[in-house]
């Protein structure tokens, strides 16, 4: 029995903002496509640098990381990330790996 597709979120529930890190552009386009699909907003960048850069302009409730990008890595981003005291909530991450 094929799995059930996941469904846009419906007027009710909360819309994510969400950051996507990935170095290999058409899985971050995908990746990007499908969470705007399914009614999120989504940022995407291509690497480590980027992704710390951006979270920390924005407020973002989730951030996928590619755990191996050049310049710098996933977990990297991810420890840097979790050093910093914006006084904003934090987001939740996920590393991804191809």
């Amino acid at each position: 029995m094929p799995a059930s597709l996941p469904r846009p979120i419906s007027s009710g529930q909360a819309q994510l903002r969400i950051l996507v890190a990935d170095d290999n552009k058409m899985l971050r386009t995908a990746v990007r496509g499908l969470l705007r699909i399914l009614g999120h907003s989504v940022e995407a960048v291509a690497n480590g640098r980027e992704a710390v850069a951006s979270a920390l302009r924005g407020n973002f409730d989730l951030v996928l990381l590619d755990i191996q990008m050049p310049e710098m890595g996933g977990l990297e981003a991810a420890r840097l990330l979790r050093q910093q005291d914006t006084g904003q909530r934090r987001p939740r991450i996920i590393g991804m790996s191809a």
